[in-house]
């Protein structure tokens, strides 16, 4: 029996309304009084009948119980349905690919493999039964491999399978995290047209609650068992760096493993390029993560207390220890970390660091005459890309002293410029006032006001994308007698007059001033360093922020040139960027470099990242909450029966019979 309106049932809540009214109902005596021979012997043979008036009163009650119940099914309108479906068999499996699916058993064979071959066998029994056979490969980029596969696409299937773990060193697995929520989103497009849809998930986790429909199977071998790099990174402390690396245990066991780390092309305070190496024996618990620091033993003060849980701090002296050279560093190219041991999953073992030795980034700032507000730009750039770059600022004073026009990534040209010939080629250019004008402009004197004039921006550029010209004033300008405008385009003026030009061709990149700092406000607004954070941004950014990123992880690329080329440190594979800023995500753990030539022609130093396992994969025995549920009405024939009819009838006759009895008061 099926209800159609459910909430009708509240109309059992009269049962309770009933009840109450029984308990308050006046409970009346009988008491015998003197009376007549009669009277005491009609009580004499009315004794003598029998007690049928609490009988009475049962059969009452039960009858108004029994139609407030018949009353309520009434308003919920029951029916008996015909749920008799006349459906396929069809089957969706789900092959989880993430990076923890290449743990392997004892005998070499991967979660991966034992997956696919038992969809195989899935495969194989459902389409000989005369069932359908859809797979999806949920890799972070769900796909289906096959859908609604029938006898005719038998061997295709089973041959793509195949395909997926013919190659061991190739296996169609991601190294990257899954995404189950796109996969039941694929299932539910079969599911909803055909509810008799079953759903199998072959992966390595355990899940608290699994929706009706799905078959959750595990393919992980207990004896599995991993100890993986989760994350480390270096910090330059007191002079000399300090690695951290962060290893986790996962798998039901505790194991003692040796941590490595080799420190490539390390300087030290006596030596350059050198190979120095630490290493450790650590105990790792179950299920945990152990940070283990390598820093100068000098230090006293630490951010980790020496006996802090799953911290272990390794003290490091400028000194030959055995066979490893521990010496101190304070600059390296790279460092490769690794632990050695014998666990299931191998793609978490190493993780390499970069930074250790950061670009330079080279200004020249050439004046006649030394300004504060340079000083502190110069202290705001070096803060805002210490990550990235190594500053080098030098000051020439002119004309003491003439400026370089070779060399540099930046020319900063303050109250002096440089003659047309000698104008740097390799570098961004800004001329800051400048007496002499660069081919393509011509000046027709100085203007100086009595009044503050505040600028106007005429054109967008992302050199001005945290500036608001509205909020800068001058007092003096050169105002200009004309300029070439194919070359140069105006972003402020005043009054009409241009007084900030960019020259942005494809070779040269060039900003000219018309103004004096010292007769504007621009030094004392925020405007003034973040303009020149966006001009170091546009035309001469870090290619990309960080050294180390996930598998799948979203990595913004910049440019310094027309074009960018990323390539694998081991492997052939190379990917050519042309469109910046560019976002890219890469699917193998591995270091990359990232080689450029800039606008000027000069070969940008190249940069490398580390790409690794996500962490969380790392842990390959995680146990997970639950799966996305697939929300879809079942198909049934529209036959049914209307109880309606049935229930109010009875609910009359129950009615009529609690009526009569209560017309009987002679029982």
């Amino acid at each position: 029996m099926t209800l159609l309106i459910p909430l009708g049932l509240l109309g059992l809540v009269s049962i309770i309304a009933l009840i109450v009214i029984y308990i308050i109902k006046p409970n009346y005596q009988h008491k015998e009084v003197t009376s007549t021979y009669v009277w005491k012997l009609s009580l004499k043979y009315r004794k003598r009948r029998l007690p049928t008036s609490k009988l009475r009163n049962i059969f009452l009650i039960l009858c108004q119980v029994l139609a407030l119940i018949a009353g309520a099914l009434v308003m919920a309108q029951p029916i008996i349905r015909d749920e008799t479906k006349v459906l396929d068999t069809e089957v969706v499996a789900v092959i989880d690919a993430s990076a923890s699916m290449r743990a392997e058993n004892d005998n070499g064979v991967t979660r991966f493999e034992r997956a696919v071959k038992e969809v195989i066998d899935l495969s194989e029994r459902v389409i000989a039964g005369g069932g359908y056979m859809s797979v999806i490969l949920s890799d972070g980029n769900d796909s289906f491999l096959a859908q609604k596969a029938g006898l005719a696409a038998k061997d295709n299937l089973i041959l793509t399978l195949n395909s997926l773990i013919e190659n061991r060193d190739r296996l169609a697995c991601s190294y990257g995290a899954n995404d189950f929520d796109k996969s039941i989103d694929l299932c539910a497009d079969i599911v909803r047209s055909n509810p008799s849809a079953s759903i199998y998930i072959y992966t390595d986790s355990n899940y608290a609650y699994v929706p009706e429909g799905m078959t959750v199977i595990n393919v992980a071998d207990e004896a599995e068992w991993n100890a993986g790099i989760l994350n480390a990174y270096s910090k330059f402390e007191e002079g000399y760096y300090t690695f951290f690396v962060e290893v986790g245990c996962y798998g039901g066991v505790a194991q003692n493993v040796t941590l490595n780390v080799a420190i490539n092309g390390a300087d030290s305070v006596k030596e350059e390029g050198l190979l120095v190496q630490y290493s450790k024996e650590v105990f790792l618990a179950d299920n945990s993560v152990t940070t283990v620091i390598f820093r100068n033993d000098k230090i006293t003060e630490a951010d980790y207390e020496q006996n802090a849980e799953n911290v272990i701090i390794v003290p490091v002296g400028d000194q030959q220890t055995g066979l490893y050279n521990t010496t101190l560093v304070v600059a390296y190219d790279d460092a490769l970390i690794s632990i050695d041991s014998s666990d299931s999953l191998d793609g978490d073992n190493t993780f390499s660091i970069y930074g250790g030795r950061k670009p330079e980034l080279k200004i020249q700032y050439a004046t006649t005459k030394r300004m504060s507000h340079i000083s502190t730009l110069v202290g705001n750039i070096r803060n805002a890309y210490s990550d990235s770059y190594e500053l080098v600022f030098d000051i020439v004073d002119v004309p003491s002293k003439m400026p370089a026009n070779t060399g540099y990534d930046f020319y900063i040209f303050e109250r002096c410029s440089p003659e047309s010939n000698l104008m740097p080629k390799d570098g961004v250019v800004w001329l800051l006032n400048p007496p002499a004008m660069p081919d393509g402009i011509s000046s027709a004197g100085t203007t100086h006001y009595n009044r503050n004039m505040y600028l106007v921006q005429d054109n967008y550029h992302p050199i001005l994308q945290n500036t608001d010209a509205s909020q800068i004033f001058v007092t003096m300008l050169t105002r200009l007698q004309s300029y070439d405008s194919t070359v140069y385009q105006p972003l402020w003026s005043v009054d009409n007059n241009p007084v900030l030009l960019l020259n942005d061709g494809e070779h040269e990149k060039v900003i000219v001033a018309l103004f004096d700092i010292e007769f504007s406000n621009f030094s004392m607004e925020l405007s003034w360093p973040y303009f020149w954070v966006s001009v170091i941004e546009t035309f001469l950014p870090p290619t990309v922020v960080g050294n180390a990123y996930e598998v799948g992880q979203d990595i913004q690329v910049k440019g310094r040139g027309d074009s960018l080329t990323v390539s694998r440190n081991s492997g052939s594979d190379e990917k050519v960027i042309t469109s910046f800023p560019a976002s890219i995500r890469l699917d193998t753990p591995d270091t990359y470099r990232f080689s450029q030539v800039d606008y000027f022609g000069k070969t940008i130093a190249d940069q490398y990242i580390f790409v690794k396992m996500p962490s969380a994969e790392s842990n390959i025995s995680a146990e997970k909450v639950t799966l996305k549920p697939i929300y879809v009405e079942k198909e049934i024939e529209d036959k049914y029966q209307d109880l309606l009819v049935y229930f109010a009838a009875a609910m009359l006759a129950l009615l009529f019979t609690e009526w009569f009895l209560q017309t009987q008061d002679s029982l």
